[in-house]
């Protein structure tokens, strides 16, 4: 660039990391995503979940599937295919990966197999999950269908409805994120 064009003076990159940080907050190491191999793959590259997996890697969940980065060299080292969009992505107390997607059954979980590279114990849910969270209490995980929160177990593949937040004089619509505690509470920030 001799500083003569305008244009490219104005034209910005954009950059992706992988952060480790400890309990306190403290940054253990940041690397730059490699992410040409997914740009050659799809036009644009979007991430919304992540969950890390052990050794140094982390599942993220994006446009096409599942992908696998090595979080010390930010390069991606495997994929796992079979679905378009990734709604969810969560790790559960045990140590096992879950995703929500849309798949030919409606909303779907799938148990990830990271040692396969492949999606199973797959079951469908009955109505929309919105704001899925791994579980506190007695469920794997939790999650909203915009008017109800639901429990999950996977070992039995069933949904409870917990509550009803109208019931509990709460506007979902403004509840910006929640967590729920080991004894079960349902922690909600609203804005």
């Amino acid at each position: 660039d001799d500083g003569n064009d305008p244009l490219a003076n104005s034209i910005k990159a954009e950059r992706n990391y992988l952060r480790t940080l400890d309990e306190n907050g403290k940054e253990l190491s940041c690397v730059e995503m490699d992410l040409d191999e997914l740009k050659q793959q799809n036009e644009y590259v979007y991430f919304n979940g992540m969950a890390p997996t052990g050794d140094h890697q982390v599942l993220m969940a994006g446009d096409g599937g599942l992908y696998l980065f090595d979080t010390e060299t930010g390069k991606m080292v495997g994929q796992i295919g079979g679905i378009d969009w990734a709604q969810s992505l969560l790790t559960l107390n045990d140590g096992r990966v879950v995703v929500s997607y849309y798949g030919d059954g409606g909303q779907q979980i799938s148990v990830v197999d990271m040692e396969t590279g492949s999606l199973v114990d797959t079951v469908g849910v009955l109505g929309d999950m919105y704001q899925a969270i791994t579980g506190g209490g007695d469920y794997d995980f939790y999650y909203n269908n915009g008017v109800n929160f639901f429990g999950y177990k996977m070992e039995t593949g069933t949904s409870e409805k917990l509550f009803n937040w109208i019931n509990c004089d709460v506007d979902n619509g403004n509840i910006s994120g929640y967590t729920v505690t080991d004894d079960g509470k349902v922690v909600a920030l609203s804005n």
